[in-house]
Protein backbone atom coordinates (compact mmCIF):
# COMPACT_ATOMS: atom_id res chain seq x y z
CA UNK A 1 0.00 0.00 0.00
CA UNK A 2 2.61 2.01 0.52
CA UNK A 3 4.18 1.98 -2.85
CA UNK A 4 0.69 2.51 -4.18
CA UNK A 5 1.18 6.28 -1.72
CA UNK A 6 -0.63 5.42 1.31
CA UNK A 7 0.32 7.55 4.17
CA UNK A 8 1.70 5.36 7.15
CA UNK A 9 0.74 8.47 8.99
CA UNK A 10 -2.95 8.79 8.48
CA UNK A 11 -4.96 8.30 11.45
CA UNK A 12 -8.90 8.24 12.62
CA UNK A 13 -10.84 10.84 14.42
CA UNK A 14 -9.12 9.78 17.68
CA UNK A 15 -5.40 9.81 16.33
CA UNK A 16 -5.14 6.20 15.87
CA UNK A 17 -2.51 5.31 13.09
CA UNK A 18 -1.85 2.17 11.63
CA UNK A 19 1.33 1.91 13.94
CA UNK A 20 -1.03 2.46 16.87
CA UNK A 21 -3.05 -0.66 15.57
CA UNK A 22 -0.16 -2.75 15.19
CA UNK A 23 1.29 -2.23 18.48
CA UNK A 24 -2.25 -2.66 20.30
CA UNK A 25 -2.58 -6.12 18.39
CA UNK A 26 1.06 -7.16 19.68
CA UNK A 27 2.67 -7.61 15.80
CA UNK A 28 6.10 -6.63 16.13
CA UNK A 29 7.07 -7.03 12.76
CA UNK A 30 4.63 -4.62 11.44
CA UNK A 31 5.92 -2.40 13.90
CA UNK A 32 9.42 -2.21 12.33
CA UNK A 33 8.11 -2.51 8.70
CA UNK A 34 6.03 0.86 9.71
CA UNK A 35 8.66 2.33 11.26
CA UNK A 36 10.98 1.54 7.76
CA UNK A 37 8.22 3.08 6.36
CA UNK A 38 8.64 6.65 8.33
CA UNK A 39 5.79 5.98 10.75
CA UNK A 40 6.63 8.09 13.81
CA UNK A 41 7.24 6.29 17.03
CA UNK A 42 6.18 9.67 19.00
CA UNK A 43 3.09 10.41 16.97
CA UNK A 44 0.30 10.13 20.49
CA UNK A 45 -3.41 9.73 19.30
CA UNK A 46 -5.97 12.72 20.99
CA UNK A 47 -5.43 11.40 24.58
CA UNK A 48 -1.22 11.58 24.33
CA UNK A 49 -1.04 8.04 24.30
CA UNK A 50 2.14 7.46 22.02
CA UNK A 51 2.51 3.63 20.64
CA UNK A 52 4.42 3.00 23.92
CA UNK A 53 1.57 3.99 26.03
CA UNK A 54 -0.15 2.02 23.76
CA UNK A 55 1.98 -1.32 24.28
CA UNK A 56 2.52 -0.62 28.17
CA UNK A 57 -1.01 -0.20 28.42
CA UNK A 58 -1.93 -3.22 26.83
CA UNK A 59 0.80 -6.07 27.61
CA UNK A 60 2.59 -6.45 24.78
CA UNK A 61 6.27 -6.75 26.35
CA UNK A 62 7.68 -7.22 22.77
CA UNK A 63 6.45 -4.28 21.78
CA UNK A 64 8.02 -2.27 23.99
CA UNK A 65 11.41 -3.70 23.72
CA UNK A 66 10.80 -3.03 20.01
CA UNK A 67 10.10 0.64 19.91
CA UNK A 68 12.49 1.46 23.00
CA UNK A 69 15.30 -0.17 20.24
CA UNK A 70 13.82 2.53 17.12
CA UNK A 71 14.17 5.45 20.08
CA UNK A 72 10.60 5.45 22.02
CA UNK A 73 10.89 7.80 25.30
CA UNK A 74 9.29 5.56 27.97
CA UNK A 75 9.05 8.02 29.93
CA UNK A 76 6.69 10.17 27.80
CA UNK A 77 3.50 11.79 30.01
CA UNK A 78 -0.11 11.63 28.36
CA UNK A 79 -2.63 14.12 28.89
CA UNK A 80 -3.40 13.38 32.12
CA UNK A 81 0.75 13.05 33.16
CA UNK A 82 0.61 9.28 33.52
CA UNK A 83 3.64 7.36 31.93
CA UNK A 84 3.92 4.06 30.73
CA UNK A 85 4.90 2.39 33.99
CA UNK A 86 1.44 4.04 35.83
CA UNK A 87 -0.43 2.55 32.73
CA UNK A 88 0.98 -0.56 33.29
CA UNK A 89 0.88 -0.79 36.92
CA UNK A 90 -3.00 0.50 36.81
CA UNK A 91 -3.52 -2.28 34.29
CA UNK A 92 -1.70 -5.06 36.74
CA UNK A 93 0.66 -5.83 34.12
CA UNK A 94 3.70 -6.82 36.12
CA UNK A 95 6.26 -8.54 33.19
CA UNK A 96 5.79 -4.70 31.58
CA UNK A 97 6.71 -2.68 34.69
CA UNK A 98 9.85 -4.69 34.92
CA UNK A 99 11.01 -4.08 31.18
CA UNK A 100 10.46 -0.62 31.67
CA UNK A 101 11.83 -0.13 34.38
CA UNK A 102 15.05 -2.32 33.21
CA UNK A 103 14.73 0.29 29.72
CA UNK A 104 14.96 3.10 32.37
CA UNK A 105 12.16 4.39 33.04
CA UNK A 106 11.70 5.79 36.64
CA UNK A 107 9.08 3.61 38.87
CA UNK A 108 8.20 6.66 41.24
CA UNK A 109 6.83 9.34 38.78
CA UNK A 110 3.56 10.35 39.84
CA UNK A 111 0.68 12.05 37.36
CA UNK A 112 -0.93 15.14 37.65
CA UNK A 113 -2.98 14.84 40.68
CA UNK A 114 -0.12 12.74 42.48
CA UNK A 115 -1.01 9.35 42.14
CA UNK A 116 2.32 7.14 42.39
CA UNK A 117 2.10 3.40 39.80
CA UNK A 118 2.01 1.98 43.62
CA UNK A 119 -0.95 3.90 44.17
CA UNK A 120 -2.41 3.17 40.61
CA UNK A 121 -1.62 -0.29 41.31
CA UNK A 122 -3.17 -0.39 44.57
CA UNK A 123 -6.06 0.90 43.83
CA UNK A 124 -7.02 -1.66 41.12
CA UNK A 125 -6.19 -4.47 42.97
CA UNK A 126 -2.65 -5.59 41.69
CA UNK A 127 -0.79 -6.76 45.22
CA UNK A 128 2.22 -8.59 42.95
CA UNK A 129 2.36 -5.20 41.19
CA UNK A 130 2.42 -3.03 43.95
CA UNK A 131 5.58 -5.81 45.65
CA UNK A 132 7.58 -5.53 42.01
CA UNK A 133 7.37 -1.77 42.10
CA UNK A 134 8.48 -1.61 45.90
CA UNK A 135 11.51 -4.27 44.83
CA UNK A 136 12.46 -1.75 42.11
CA UNK A 137 12.64 1.72 44.67
CA UNK A 138 8.82 3.20 44.50
CA UNK A 139 7.71 3.97 48.11
CA UNK A 140 4.83 2.53 48.96
CA UNK A 141 3.60 5.44 51.35
CA UNK A 142 4.20 8.15 48.57
CA UNK A 143 0.54 10.20 49.22
CA UNK A 144 -1.64 11.18 46.42
CA UNK A 145 -2.18 15.13 46.23
CA UNK A 146 -5.63 14.70 48.13
CA UNK A 147 -3.55 13.12 51.04
CA UNK A 148 -4.74 9.72 50.34
CA UNK A 149 -1.83 6.83 50.27
CA UNK A 150 -1.97 3.60 48.79
CA UNK A 151 -3.04 2.10 51.66
CA UNK A 152 -5.94 4.10 51.66
CA UNK A 153 -7.16 3.82 48.43
CA UNK A 154 -6.62 -0.27 48.59
CA UNK A 155 -8.73 0.06 51.61
CA UNK A 156 -11.68 2.23 50.30
CA UNK A 157 -11.68 -0.43 47.20
CA UNK A 158 -11.56 -3.11 49.58
CA UNK A 159 -8.60 -4.69 48.21
CA UNK A 160 -7.28 -6.62 51.02
CA UNK A 161 -4.91 -8.30 49.59
CA UNK A 162 -2.87 -5.12 48.70
CA UNK A 163 -3.86 -3.96 52.17
CA UNK A 164 -2.00 -7.06 52.79
CA UNK A 165 0.35 -7.05 50.88
CA UNK A 166 1.38 -3.19 51.67
CA UNK A 167 1.19 -3.79 55.60
CA UNK A 168 4.31 -6.39 54.38
CA UNK A 169 5.99 -3.64 52.73
CA UNK A 170 5.98 -1.35 56.04
CA UNK A 171 2.93 0.89 54.96
CA UNK A 172 1.10 2.28 57.86
CA UNK A 173 -2.09 1.47 57.91
CA UNK A 174 -5.34 3.87 57.70
CA UNK A 175 -6.75 3.20 61.14
CA UNK A 176 -3.14 4.40 62.62
CA UNK A 177 -3.17 6.97 60.52
CA UNK A 178 -6.39 8.55 61.62
CA UNK A 179 -5.51 7.73 65.33
CA UNK A 180 -1.99 9.64 65.29
CA UNK A 181 -3.31 12.42 63.59
CA UNK A 182 -5.79 12.57 66.83
CA UNK A 183 -3.46 12.18 69.62
CA UNK A 184 -1.51 15.01 70.26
Amino acid sequence: MHELGANVETSDEGGYTPLNCAVQEGHVEVVRVLHELGANIETPDKNGWTPVFIAAGTGCVEVVKVLNELGANVETLNKDGYTPVNIAAQNGLVEVVRVLHELGANVKTPNKDGATPVYSAAQNGHAEVVRVLHELGADVETPKKNGWTPVVVAEMNNQMEVVRVLNELGATTRCVEIISRQIP
